[in-house]
């Protein structure tokens, strides 16, 4: 982990294996172990014999080595995790990026658009439909409703759904597309 051997740690202190700079930290932490304050020092950095530092987490142990009470530091190379924590939190930024684009979009379009859940519930209802309608999520939960509050007349509201269901059906079928190269593509 280190890149030392087992003899050359064996003479080294607390101050040979931290970057200088971050000594007064470690040494505190170090102090806080000895006294069993806690046997956790978190996210320290660790200098490796090459120069190069990674982030551990360091766990003390109480033990008796030839008669002498010692105490012997874990070191858990937190590198991994890291890298891992910040994937995460990048791919959690990009989410939120395009959530906000995405709600833009949604709030911002020329078009009425109404969004649902899988079994119809109204989960937004973007301002240009209440503009249009008059109606907004106070006014109805479900598409459902939404379909007997716009159409009363039952008949008419039947034909208008046939003709909606149909043309969804429709716009989910792939399509033969005469590409710009010439050639065709499926959409």
């Amino acid at each position: 982990m280190l890149g030392y051997s087992k003899e050359e740690l064996e003479t080294m202190g607390v101050e040979d294996i931290h970057p200088k700079e971050d000594l007064p930290i470690v040494f505190r932490e170090f102090m806080r172990m000895v006294s069993m304050e806690h046997s956790k020092a978190s996210h320290l950095p660790v200098l490796r014999k090459d120069g190069s530092v990674f982030i551990a987490d360091i766990y003390a142990v109480r033990l008796e080595l030839d008669g002498v009470m010692s105490l012997c530091g874990v070191f858990s190379d937190l590198t991994e995790a890291i890298a891992s924590e910040n994937r995460i939190l990048e791919e959690k930024a990009k989410a939120e990026v395009s959530e906000t684009k995405y709600r833009l979009l949604f709030e911002n379009s020329p078009v009425g658009v109404v969004a649902t859940d899988d079994k119809g519930q109204i989960l937004l209802i973007n301002k240009t439909l209440t503009e249009l309608t008059g109606y907004s999520t106070l006014d109805f939960n479900s598409i459902d409703q939404w379909w007997s509050i716009a159409y009363p007349d039952i008949e008419y509201r039947n034909q208008l759904m046939e003709a909606w269901n149909k043309a969804v059906v429709e716009s989910m079928m792939t399509k033969k597309s005469h590409a710009s190269s010439g050639s065709y593509g499926v959409l």
